[in-house]
């Protein structure tokens, strides 16, 4: 068996490769990032022996790697794709500090050797679509937080109390006020009735006269009631409308992502509370459940998701149990979103966070341990090919 290490750039990759008793093999080299350097590439691994005798290892870095992997995997090689915290690890065994892209290559190749495998199952189309809109919806909600939290620091200039009128930060109706009139300038000086025809259309009829002329009042009595800024005002009308039109690309978003078939979001979403999108979120990360098969397999996914405790400790110092998050930071946020719903709905799952909160912990650990329940949930659902059941509450005779 020959170990090929890849260690992965923009431009060009660095490979090198080693053999069973730890002989180099393939000289430390760069191939460049192309249909030209996939070929020189595959022309020396087919001198190192046929596919079957050939492992290839890389580090999951971003997207650069994502197309030679998969172009490796269709044409019929092995890939390992490790976690770059497990070859950062193995390098500091370099006593001289070395760094370089071609000793890289060359540690990847030896944890390759030592026995150490990556991720080598490959995730089908339906699972690789969901994990892109998936990821594509956390960036998109990234920038409409971007946006409102611009929003919200121009209307403190122009309008203050306009964010607190409403029940709702960023409702249609505070939406709408803001991108027609985004000063209390220019709610003090706008006609009654055209504020009320706004805050009706918006509110879809719950709010109207009344609401307008408390907003005017209020307007005119503003400390912004006689500072104007036309610069400022057409950048908060441009923010609205930035906001409204990444709500409706969020919405077409979760609407794909509906449509995508997954065992994990079914299984998740039998649990009340869990909602729609959240499920989805978590299986897009999971992807195959297959991969952490193991007898720790909860463990296994809570240590993906970078939810596992950390221990620090060296002689008679203990430090506190700390979550590692190494891991997928997409699924962590998921699973507490999740874990924040669920024990709100379900009252298995509450009764696992009011014990920690007896016992004086603070809200992220109780939280913690309702995701190491949903987890064990779902692996129980996943060997049992069943989908959820509230337990019975037994009842005091």
């Amino acid at each position: 068996m020959n170990y090929v290490g890849i260690d992965i750039g923009k431009k060009r990759h660095a490979a090198n490769g080693i053999g069973e008793r730890g002989e180099v093999v393939l000289g430390a080299r760069f191939v460049t990032a192309d249909a030209g350097g996939y070929g020189s590439l595959t022309g020396d691994l087919h001198r190192l022996g046929t596919k079957p005798t050939v492992l290839i290892g890389m580090e999951s870095t971003g997207h650069y790697g994502k197309l030679l992997a998969h172009r490796l995997r269709e044409d019929g090689w092995t890939v390992n794709v490790f976690n770059p915290a497990v070859i950062a690890f193995a390098a500091k065994g370099d006593l001289r500090g070395r760094k370089s892209d071609k000793l890289d290559a060359r540690v990847i190749a030896q944890v390759l050797r030592e026995g150490k495998r990556g991720e080598t199952q490959a995730l089908s189309a339906d699972e690789e679509k969901l994990k892109m809109l998936c990821r594509q919806r956390n960036f998109v909600v990234g920038q409409r937080t971007g946006c409102k939290n611009h929003l919200m620091a121009l209307l403190d200039v122009l309008f203050p109390e306009l964010m607190g009128f409403f029940h709702a930060e960023f409702s249609p109706s505070m939406l709408a006020v803001a991108g027609r009139f985004p000063s209390a300038v220019a709610v003090a000086g706008t006609d009654v009735r055209t504020l009320t025809s706004v805050l009706h259309a918006a509110s879809r009829g719950k709010l109207g006269l009344e609401e307008a002329q408390t907003l005017k009042k209020t307007a005119r009595t503003s400390l912004a009631r006689t500072r104007t800024n036309d610069g400022e005002e057409a950048a908060a009308r441009q923010t609205v409308q930035m906001i409204r039109f990444l709500d409706e690309q969020i919405k077409g978003l979760e609407q794909q992502m509906q449509a995508c078939s997954s065992p994990i979001a079914t299984c998740l979403a039998s649990i009340k509370g869990a909602g729609k999108i959240l499920p989805l979120m978590i299986a897009g990360e999971l992807g195959n459940l297959e991969r952490f098969q193991a007898p720790n397999m909860a463990q296994r996914i809570l240590a993906f998701a970078g939810s596992e405790p950390r221990i620090q400790e060296s002689g008679k110092w203990q430090g506190h149990f700390k979550m590692s998050k190494r891991g997928s930071t997409t699924l962590r946020c998921a699973l507490f979103q999740m874990a924040n719903t669920v024990r709100l709905h379900s009252p298995a799952f509450d009764d696992v966070y009011n014990r920690q909160i007896a016992r004086h912990k603070h809200h992220s650990v109780a939280l913690s341990h309702v995701i190491r329940a949903i987890v064990n949930t779902l692996c129980g659902m996943h060997k049992t090919k069943t989908l959820y059941r509230t337990p019975e509450t037994r009842k005091v005779s």
